[in-house]
C-alpha cells in the first residue's frame, strides 16, 4: 500500500484529460515479429498542425497491427502476454513507453519466462499503469452490433476493447463498448459530439438511440428526412461514428491509436477525416495505422509528423523512419511552384509500394514502359513509380526517400541525356540500379510549336545576325525533336533502331529483380568471393589485350592528354558451372579535366573458352555535347 502511494505522490498521477503522458518513443522486443530491440519515434504535439500525428505504413502482415497491440499489452490491465505474441527467437518480452519527462513505462517477461510479466515506471515494480495515461485504441473491426445494452457507465479510460482482454481486437467486448458509449454521447455531448461530426458528415445526420425492447437499445439516424438503423447501417458511417466518439471528448496529450481509419470510407470522406485528424493532433498524440494514400500529406510530413515503414525481413518485422535529412530534401522538392504536381496525392503510392522498384521520369514514361514490356511479353514482380518525382533532376530525392524507408530493391531508368545523374546515383547507392537508354526520351516528340513561333520572331525581328544565330542555337538546343523508343503512341510502335537497346532494358531489369542476389561488388563488400579459376583471368585478359580495351578513347582523341584515369573488375559472379559474369570499369580523365566513364559487361565461359561482351554503357560523361560527345558514342 505504501508502495502504490509513493509510487502516485513521485509520478503525480493526475485525473484522466489532465496533463496526460506524451510518448516519445516506443520500445519493442520479443514481441511478435519484433525478436530484435526496435524503437518507434512518435510525433509530439506542438500547437501546429499534424505536429503530434504518426503514421505507419507497410504490406499486410507486416508488423503493424503488432505496434498497436504492443501499445494495448503495455497499458492494460492484465499481467499476461499472450502466448502467441512471444517472439520464439527471443521470449524476453520487453515493451516499454518513454514520456518526454523520461519516465519509463514498461511490461517485461519475468526471469521464469512464458506469459507472465512485470510492469514497471522508472524500473520500479508497480500493479498496474494509471488509467489516466491508457491509450484510446480503435481496432480496425469496428463494426457493431445492430443493438446493445442500456450501460451509460463507460468511461473514456476504460475504452478500447475489452481492457481486461489479452487481444485488443476482441469484438464483443468492443462492440459493448461502443454502444455504451454512444448512449453516454446522446445523454451528456451530443452536441460536442455533433460539431466534431460537421467536419466529416455534412449535413450532420439527426441520430438518436431507440429501444428495441426492454434491454436492447439501437441507432437511428437521418439523412434527407429518410431513416436508417444500426441494423442496417453501411459500415462506412458506423466507422465515423467510431473515429468521431475517440476524438471529440480527448483532451490535451491524449494518445488516440486508429488502425485503418480508411475502412469503408469513401476517398472524399477519408480527406475530410484525415483534415480533422490532422487538426486535433496539433494537441493530441494520434497514431495511425494505414493502407490509403489519402492519410499521408506531404507538408504535414514536414510539421514535425512522423513516418514510419513497416516491412517483413523473413520473419522478422523492419521500422524504416524517416530522417530529418530526408524531410528537408522532401522540402525543397516542394519548394518547385513551377511543378505543383510534384508529390501530390498520386505520389503517395510510393509508401504503399512493395519493394521492388522501377523508378522513371515521369509518368509518360510509366505508360510507355508497361506498353512496350507488355508487346515484349515481358513481365516482373516490380512496380512502376512515376508519379511526383518531377523529372530526372529530382529523382535522387526520390531515391534517398526509397532508400530511408528501407526498399531493398529500386531500378533507375533514364533518358540517354541524363547519363550524369545516373551516374551519380549508382555511385552513391550502388544496391540500386540504374539504365541509360540510347535514346534522348521514351517517345518520339516534335519540336515545340511556341519554339517554332519564337523562332519565327526572332529571324523577323532587328537582332544582329549573330544575336539571331546564338538565340535560335539555344532554344533549337533546348527544344529540338527527339526520338523515342515509341514511334507512335496509339500503338506503342517501337523504333527499329531501338530494338536491341530495349532488349538489353529488360534483360538487365529481369536480372537484377531475380531471386539471386545481383553482382557482388568487390569495392562495395569486402567478404564478396572471388573467382579462384584462373582460366576465367586468362581468357578476360586475353580478350581485352586483343581489343585493346584500355586504349580504344586515347586511340580516338591523341590531340589530349589522357593524363589520368583508371579501370578493374568491380563485380564479379559466378551465373553457372564454370560460366561467370564480370563488371569492368573503364574511366578516361582528360587533362581539362573533363572524363568519361564506361562499363563493359562480359560472360566468360571457361567449359567452350569464350569471352563475349554483352553490354556497354556510359555511366558518366562530363564532355560537352559536341563532336568529341559523339566521338565517344561510336566506341559503344
Amino acid at each position: 500500500m505504501f508502495l502504490l502511494t509513493f509510487i502516485s505522490f513521485k509520478y503525480k498521477l493526475k485525473p484522466y484529460g489532465e496533463e496526460n503522458m506524451v510518448v516519445k518513443s516506443l520500445k519493442i522486443k520479443g514481441f511478435r515479429g519484433f525478436s530484435e530491440e526496435t524503437v518507434l519515434k512518435l510525433a509530439i504535439p506542438n500547437g501546429e498542425d499534424g505536429s503530434g500525428l504518426t503514421v505507419i505504413v507497410g504490406p499486410n502482415n507486416s508488423g503493424k497491427s503488432s505496434i498497436i497491440e504492443a501499445f494495448h499489452t503495455l497499458f492494460n490491465d492484465t499481467q499476461l502476454i499472450p502466448g502467441e505474441a512471444i517472439n520464439k527467437k527471443n521470449p524476453n518480452v520487453l515493451i516499454e513507453a518513454t514520456s518526454i519527462d523520461g519516465t519509463a513505462y514498461s511490461i517485461q517477461a519475468t526471469d521464469k519466462n512464458g506469459s507472465f510479466a512485470e510492469r514497471r515506471i522508472n524500473g520500479t515494480i508497480t500493479q498496474y499503469i494509471d488509467r489516466a495515461i491508457r491509450p484510446f485504441i480503435l481496432s480496425s473491426r469496428r463494426n457493431i452490433n445492430s443493438t446493445f445494452n442500456n450501460n451509460a457507465n463507460m468511461r473514456r479510460e476504460d475504452y478500447g476493447g475489452n481492457k481486461d482482454s489479452q487481444d485488443y481486437r476482441e469484438q464483443n467486448g468492443y462492440n459493448g463498448n461502443f454502444g455504451a458509449r454512444l448512449i453516454k454521447i446522446f445523454k451528456e455531448n451530443k452536441d460536442e459530439f455533433n460539431n466534431c461530426l460537421s467536419k466529416v458528415l455534412s449535413p450532420v445526420p439527426d441520430w438518436k438511440i431507440i429501444a428495441k425492447d426492454h434491454n436492447n437499445l439501437s441507432l437511428e439516424f437521418k439523412f434527407n428526412n429518410v431513416s436508417h438503423n444500426s441494423i442496417g447501417a453501411g459500415d462506412g458511417f458506423i466507422n465515423i461514428f467510431n473515429i468521431i466518439d475517440s476524438l471529440y471528448d480527448s483532451k490535451d496529450n491524449n494518445l488516440i491509436i486508429i488502425d485503418e481509419p480508411e475502412v469503408s470510407l469513401h476517398p472524399d470522406l477519408q480527406r475530410k477525416l484525415y483534415e480533422l485528424l490532422v487538426e486535433y493532433s496539433k494537441k493530441r498524440q494520434i497514431i495511425l495505422c494505414t493502407h490509403s494514400p489519402y492519410f499521408i500529406d506531404w507538408n504535414v510530413i514536414l510539421n514535425n509528423s512522423e513516418l514510419i515503414r513497416v516491412k517483413k525481413q523473413g520473419d522478422e518485422s523492419k521500422i524504416y523512419q524517416l530522417t530529418q535529412e530526408t524531410k528537408e530534401k522532401i522540402r525543397n522538392l516542394m519548394l518547385n511552384s513551377f511543378n505543383p504536381h510534384i508529390l501530390g496525392i498520386s505520389a503517395n503510392e510510393i509508401f504503399f509500394l512493395n519493394d521492388n522498384v522501377i523508378l522513371t521520369e515521369g509518368q509518360d514514361d510509366v505508360i510507355c514502359y508497361k506498353n512496350i514490356f507488355k508487346q515484349k511479353g515481358f513481365s516482373i514482380n516490380a512496380s512502376f513509380f512515376g508519379f511526383g518525382v518531377g523529372g530526372a533532376d529530382n529523382t535522387e530525392n526520390i531515391v534517398n526517400l526509397l532508400k530511408n524507408l528501407g526498399y531493398d530493391r529500386v531500378y533507375c531508368i533514364f533518358d540517354n541525356d541524363k547519363r550524369d545523374i545516373a551516374s551519380q546515383i549508382q555511385k552513391k547507392y550502388p544496391e540500386y540500379m540504374t539504365f541509360t537508354i540510347s535514346a534522348n526520351d521514351v517517345r518520339n516528340k516534335e519540336i515545340n510549336k511556341n519554339a517554332l513561333n519564337v523562332l519565327e520572331k526572332i529571324n523577323s525581328s532587328d537582332l544582329s545576325n549573330e544575336v539571331k544565330a546564338e538565340v535560335s542555337s539555344y532554344i533549337k538546343e533546348e527544344f529540338n525533336a527527339k526520338t523515342g523508343f515509341v514511334k507512335d503512341m496509339k500503338i506503342f510502335e517501337i523504333n527499329d533502331e531501338y530494338q536491341d537497346n530495349i532488349t538489353e532494358l529488360i534483360i538487365s531489369i529481369q536480372e537484377y529483380f531475380s531471386k539471386s542476389p545481383g553482382f557482388i561488388s568487390q569495392k562495395d563488400n569486402a567478404n564478396a568471393p572471388i573467382v579462384k579459376e584462373n582460366n576465367v583471368w586468362v581468357l578476360l585478359d586475353e580478350w581485352i589485350s586483343k581489343h585493346k580495351l584500355y586504349e580504344r578513347i586515347q586511340e580516338k582523341y591523341p590531340e589530349f592528354d589522357l593524363n589520368n584515369g583508371g579501370s578493374g573488375v568491380i563485380s564479379e559472379k559466378e551465373i553457372s558451372k564454370n560460366k561467370y559474369r564480370f563488371v569492368i570499369e573503364q574511366t578516361a580523365g582528360l587533362s581539362n579535366g573533363l572524363s568519361v566513364t564506361i562499363l563493359y559487361h562480359f560472360i566468360i565461359d571457361v567449359n567452350k573458352g569464350s569471352v563475349k561482351l554483352i553490354k556497354k554503357n556510359i555511366t558518366s560523361n562530363t564532355l560537352p555535347v559536341s563532336r568529341l560527345t559523339k566521338f565517344i558514342r561510336s566506341i559503344l
